[in-house]
Formats: C-alpha cells, sequence, structure tokens
C-alpha cells in the first residue's frame, strides 16, 4: 500500500498527468485496505489515468462500470476483452438491488 501514498504524493500537483499502470495493488491486504485503496485511486484518476488489474471485488467499482473491462483468453491464446461479459453482471447488479 505504501506504493499508493508515493503515486498520491506525486499527483497531488495538478499540473501532473499521464499513465499509470499497476498490477495487483489490493494483493494480500484486507478488504477494509482494498476500499481505502479504490477511494484512493477514484481521488488520483481525476488527474491520471489508472490502469489496474485485479481479482480482488473490493477493487472493481460497481458504481462505474464503464470503468470496468473483463480480459480473457481465447482457445487460441490471444487476450480479449468480453463486454458481454460486463454488461451480464451489470445486469445482475441492477436486479439485486432492485430486490
Amino acid at each position: 500500500m505504501h506504493f499508493i501514498f508515493k503515486i498520491y504524493d506525486f499527483l497531488a500537483n495538478d499540473s501532473v498527468s499521464g499513465i499509470i499502470l499497476i498490477d495487483e495493488p489490493g494483493f494480500n491486504l484486507h478488504p477494509g485496505a482494498q476500499i481505502s485503496i479504490l477511494k484512493i485511486l477514484k481521488q488520483l484518476s481525476k488527474n491520471a489515468r489508472i490502469v489496474y488489474s485485479t481479482h480482488m471485488p473490493f477493487l472493481v467499482d460497481f458504481e462505474n462500470w464503464e470503468s470496468i473491462l473483463l480480459l480473457y483468453n481465447n482457445t487460441e491464446g490471444n487476450l480479449y476483452a468480453n463486454y458481454e461479459k460486463v454488461n451480464l453482471l451489470k445486469n445482475l447488479d441492477y436486479c439485486l438491488h432492485s430486490i
């Protein structure tokens, strides 16, 4: 989590912009810490584009569906985005909140 604070300090200057790539920012962290990281990443995204990979549900911003991209390997081993599954998850989330 220390690296998040370093990035935060760097981007605190509003004139700084760019792209930040992070692999598994919530790895080995308690779910509460993962939620804190998501909040920090959302704030940092005002000044820079943040792209991160995760398997952690607490680092998925379900309030911002257009920011979610599910990636898979197809049978040939090529990476592809599965927009249909994102829409399925979005509809499922909507249905669960409607109950």
